[in-house]
């Protein structure tokens, strides 16, 4: 399931839908590392509106997902997840499979994870599932 995407949650309108990236292989408990991606938005003058942490930024059409804006790793929204999680959500409709990332953007956002100063560091310990 590494590198893997979804986009969660669907048809919510109260809260928008982001890509979720699988990026590391299930451990024994079948768990897995996802991290969201997020637009860069830029206020009137051409500056970032938000905080934006750039261990890996993403370049339009990099996925079909990021077709339009430049989008980033949002490190600290990561959490684990189960499969069994995973494919409940997209089997009741609130999350949709997507294209899985290229293997060159699967390891920019590995190396992102490894780099990054938001990533809580309770995840690191799925580093090893890279």
């Amino acid at each position: 399931m590494k590198g893997h995407t979804f986009r969660y949650p669907v048809n919510d309108r109260y809260s928008k839908p982001h890509l979720h990236i699988i990026i590391s292989s299930s451990i024994e408990i079948d768990e897995v590392l996802v991290v969201i991606m997020q637009s860069i938005k830029y206020d009137d003058s051409g500056n970032r509106y938000k905080s934006v942490d750039d261990s890996c930024l993403i370049r339009p059409h990099e996925h079909p997902a990021a077709d339009l804006r430049e989008s980033y790793i949002a490190y600290n929204r990561a959490r684990v997840l189960t499969i069994d999680e995973i494919d409940s959500v997209v089997t009741d409709g609130r999350a949709i499979w997507l294209a899985p990332v290229s293997n060159e953007l699967l390891c920019r956002i590995q190396d992102g994870a490894r780099k990054s100063p938001h990533l809580a560091r309770k995840f690191q310990t799925y580093f090893m599932y890279f």
